[in-house]
């Protein structure tokens, strides 16, 4: 029966029909008690099969409602106002979403994608193949990767680091060049991370402790356990290759010739036979003083932190390839070796 025919051989509508009813044509359904909902499908009890189907003109479904309340479609979404989900959302297609998207249950997109133009808020669980968001996108909860997929930002700038904070946008991690890193702090680079390396212009430690620079290199012939240079060639005169300060007061320097120059004495640890050493490689040792002329100016000095009093001490010791030649005794005698013998000589100066 169609409904033009029930309509022109009834002078009302019976309010339930027992038959199956199949409409062709348009319908509209016109409410006119505003209270009241226009159109209800009620399932029988126990219903398994769908409340409602939608088919195209080869009967395939393209749109259907559960007994559940579950919402099928094979087609693409577009909604232009809000869309709230408070169960799960599961899409085949494409949603395109120009207002505000909540899912407060989660969304389950298996192909095609997600396009929002406006904000989108998750608060649970999102599975989604693609997405792509034109305003904010809020993640309330965790947002965890797997099967070894990544997060691909851009690689940003000093001024816009890729990966910042929203409460300090200008400080992050941003791509430097081609495998370099780079480390932003209120919009200025403050360290590089390259393949073998590391640039930064200071290195604190953090808190009172020690600073300590250590390498891991195996044992041998040429083994430096750390190196100190410059990356270009020094060679103006006054250029140092390390300054040694105690607070802001330079100590201690090496200059571009390899020259040690100290604020105050020198002292080197024990060597092998108790005495300290100085040495220099391939070349003399010299040691020059820039002490002015005056009636107690002392060029070098040489001395003991304790007082020798025991026979045989030495304040002095002249070795050639470590064969003592001459030396000073601890009451400033002299000796030099003669024929194999040492032998004292009195100082009558």
């Amino acid at each position: 029966m169609s409904l033009t025919s029930l309509i022109a051989t009834s002078s009302s509508i019976p309010s339930e029909i027992h038959k199956d009813l199949s409409l062709y044509g348009i319908i509209d359904i016109q409410n006119e008690v505003i209270g009241s909902v226009p159109l209800t499908v009620r399932g029988a009890d126990g219903q398994t099969a769908n409340l409602i189907e939608a088919k195209n003109y080869a009967g395939t479904t393209v749109f259907s409602v559960d007994n559940s309340g579950n919402v099928t479609y094979l087609g693409d979404e577009y909604v232009t106002d809000h869309l709230t989900v408070n169960g799960i959302a599961d899409l085949l297609g494409t949603t395109n979403c120009v207002g505000l998207l909540t899912a407060n249950g989660g969304i389950t997109i298996a192909a095609g994608g997600l396009s929002v133009i406006g904000d989108s808020t998750f608060d649970n669980q999102v599975s989604i193949h693609n997405l792509v968001v034109s305003g904010d996108a809020e993640f309330r909860d965790n947002l965890i990767l797997t099967n070894g997929k990544q997060i691909l930002a851009n690689s940003g700038t000093a001024a816009k680091p890729s990966i910042s904070f929203a409460s300090d946008p200008d400080t992050g991690i941003y791509l430097l060049n081609g495998n370099e890193l780079g480390m932003v702090a209120g919009g200025g680079v403050c360290a590089e991370f390259l393949a073998s390396r590391m640039h930064c212009s200071t290195i604190y430690t953090y808190g009172t402790v020690t600073l300590t620079l250590k390498g891991q290199v195996a044992d041998g012939a040429t083994a430096i356990g750390a190196t100190i240079g410059s990356l270009n060639t020094l060679s103006t005169s006054g250029a140092k290759i390390a300054s040694f300060v105690n607070n802001t007061t330079e100590k201690a320097y090496i200059d571009k010739d390899g020259i040690l120059s100290c604020a105050n004495n020198v002292f080197q640890g024990q060597g092998v036979t108790g005495g300290a050493g100085l040495r220099r490689l391939a070349a003399t040792v010299s040691m020059t003083s820039s002490t002015a002329d005056a009636a107690n100016a002392v060029t070098a000095l040489i001395s003991s932190e304790s007082a020798y009093v025991t026979a045989g001490a030495k304040l002095l010791s002249i070795q050639n390839n470590y064969v003592e030649k001459a030396a000073i005794g601890l009451n400033g005698h002299k000796s030099f070796k003669r024929g194999g013998c040492l032998r004292r000589r009195n100082n009558r100066n």
